[in-house]
């Protein structure tokens, strides 16, 4: 869905009233918002090898955190290290 956003988009804009909503730009939009400096991104492989979400946050002072390709490989692991926050979430 990412890499076709735009195109879909432009599509659906001419035949359709209901909004598409770029999840990678709302998640920006609310990142600047809020005065963030650093967030992480938790999602499927693909979207955390692909860089999508990354180029969203390019124009922006935002840090986008991504785990290791060895912390994506262990479901869990991402967000607890023996039961508290994981130290590199922080």
């Amino acid at each position: 869905m990412h890499i076709v956003y735009e195109r879909l988009k432009a599509r659906l804009d001419k035949i359709s009233d209901v909004p598409l909503i770029s999840i990678p730009q709302a998640a920006r939009e609310y990142a600047e918002k809020m005065g963030y400096k650093r967030t992480g991104l938790i999602g499927t492989i693909f979207t955390m090898k692909e860089d999508f979400f990354k180029k969203k946050f390019g124009k922006t002072n935002i840090e986008v955190f991504i785990p290791t390709e060895e912390r994506q490989q262990q479901p869990g692991s991402l967000h607890r290290y023996n039961g508290n926050p994981h130290p590199e979430a922080l």
